[in-house]
């Protein structure tokens, strides 16, 4: 396949919303709490949940009970 494949990042977890990437690596420029591991952006790092696109570091940090809680780390949905 000649060419260059398309960028596909992930309009929510994006730095600008711009589909631009890596012209190597096919990385996606990822806000803050966003995972970098996925080239999309498109998955909320540990400890933050609810990725929206008007949220300027891309997820919500999660509002575990330090009490009632196993752990820090909650459903990256909800």
């Amino acid at each position: 396949k000649l060419g260059c494949e398309p960028c596909d990042c992930s309009d929510e977890g994006t730095l600008g919303h711009l589909n631009t990437c890596d012209a190597v690596t096919g990385q996606c420029p990822c806000k803050l709490t966003t995972l970098n591991s996925t080239t999309r952006c498109d998955v909320c790092a540990d400890g933050y949940y609810a990725l929206k696109r008007n949220n300027i570091f891309g997820c919500e940090p999660c509002r575990c009970s330090l009490g009632g809680s196993l752990h820090s780390i909650c459903d990256k949905l909800t």
